[in-house]
């Protein structure tokens, strides 16, 4: 029961960006999940820390 609430609460985490690789990977490892899911995760989290970098940026274009 703990177990599934760590892992929910490293998934949310990971999907929101608001966790580094580093700490993904020790919490993946202390939860003993299966490599594949993890670069998985590590994947997703590098893209949400992305997109979350880049929301608010104006990017400004000029047409003719």
């Amino acid at each position: 029961m703990a177990n599934e609430h760590a892992a929910r609460s490293l998934f949310a985490d990971a999907l929101s960006g608001r966790i580094n690789r580093r700490d993904l990977m020790r919490r993946s490892a202390a939860l003993g999940l299966s490599a594949p899911l993890v670069a998985a995760l590590a994947q997703a989290s590098t893209r949400a820390a992305l997109a979350q970098s880049q929301e608010g940026t104006l990017s400004v274009t000029y047409y003719e």
